[in-house]
Formats: C-alpha cells, structure tokens, sequence
C-alpha cells in the first residue's frame, strides 16, 4: 500500500487500517526508526471502553490492564445508587 506525504509533512492512515486496529482520533501512536523504515505501533494505553454518545462502549480488543467486567459491575453498582438517592 502507497500512501503519500502532504504539505504539511501529515500521513494518513487508511480507514480499513484504522479500524481493524481500533485507532480513533487521540489515540497515541508510538514512531521508530529503524535502519531506513518509520514504524508506528499503538501505544500500550489504548482504552477498551470508550464514551461513545454519553455511554460507554467496547471498543474492541486493545491492550489494557483493566478488568472489563469489573469495571462494568462498578459503573452498574453507580448508577443503581444515584438512581435509589
């Protein structure tokens, strides 16, 4: 795949590369230079949850340390006490 360098020196990453590795805008790339190639990885703090629409949704499988069913149950526990209040 070719892609090219504009004006600014910005590259853009295709839609079908940035979906099938979850990046969305503000996720942090990490840049390597090795011999004469640039590689980009995503950084190790990509969330799997997201807010999406005020909700919080499951972003597909990143690199994270959270225990997603943990924080699920928290976030339920939450809300079920503002709600009683």
């Amino acid at each position: 795949m070719t892609i090219t360098i504009d004006n600014a020196g910005r590259v853009v990453i295709p839609k079908e590369i940035r979906d099938r590795l979850n990046l969305f805008p503000g996720t942090e790339l990490e840049l390597a230079l090795v011999e004469d190639e640039i590689n980009l990885k995503a950084s190790a703090n990509i969330p799997a949850l997201r807010e999406k629409r005020g909700m919080l949704v499951f972003d597909g499988y990143s690199k994270s340390d959270i225990d997603v069913a943990e924080f699920i149950n928290q976030q339920r526990d939450r809300q079920a006490a503002s709600v009683s209040q």
